[in-house]
């Protein structure tokens, strides 16, 4: 009876924490207009100067991902490695129609 109290209130504070994120995401998102002529993140991201910091950031968001189903779904082994397998394909479709390079030549 108690574990079961004890998930409902962690169940409940996940809520209220993921209610203030929006709420917080939302305010972030009142700028309007008047900030449209200026550069944001995925532009920036998007030059191909920056594509190194767009396939790092990439890299570590699939890593990411692959260790928060890892850590809280509690897969198998043959589950968890068709989602690593999966989330390589998206990497390399990615890298096939340019979003970012998974080659970068040395500088000379």
């Amino acid at each position: 009876m108690i574990s079961k109290s004890k998930n409902q209130k962690e169940s409940v504070i996940s809520l209220f924490g993921f209610m203030g994120l929006v709420r917080i995401a939302r305010c972030w998102n009142q700028t309007g207009d008047k900030w449209i002529n200026e550069a944001d993140v995925k532009e920036w991201l998007n030059k191909p100067a920056n594509q190194p910091y767009l396939t790092i950031s990439s890299v570590i968001g699939a890593m990411g991902i692959l260790h928060w189903i890892h850590s809280n779904l509690k897969l198998g082994t043959l589950q968890m490695m068709s989602t690593f397998v999966c989330l390589c394909a998206n990497l390399a479709y990615r890298s096939a129609f340019g979003f970012f390079s998974i080659y970068y030549p040395q500088s000379t």
